[in-house]
């Protein structure tokens, strides 16, 4: 079977490997591009104030690693993947 990915580049590549190997034909097509902005000048206080994070995918879980050294809140994820890549 022909697939379409059109998850940004990074995503699209391993999700292309996983399918090659059940025998379909990938294509990729990334219909967006993945951008880390910088935090707000308010974020560590605001993260300071939190009680618990939680995180909606494994980019949020990466861009939150990248934010912020802190690392003692309790995170809660929507998924597998998610959790896995914010417990890196």
């Amino acid at each position: 079977m022909r697939v379409l990915i059109t998850r940004p580049e990074r995503e699209a590549t391993a999700l292309a490997t996983a399918l090659i190997g059940r025998g379909h034909a990938p294509v990729i097509a990334p219909l967006f591009r993945l951008e880390i902005l910088r935090p707000p000048s308010e974020f560590a206080a605001a993260l300071a104030a939190c009680q618990t994070v939680l995180l909606t995918s494994a980019n949020g879980a990466r861009a939150l690693a990248e934010a912020s050294e802190q690392r003692a809140k309790p995170i809660l994820a929507v998924g597998d993947t998610t959790a896995s890549t914010a417990e890196v």
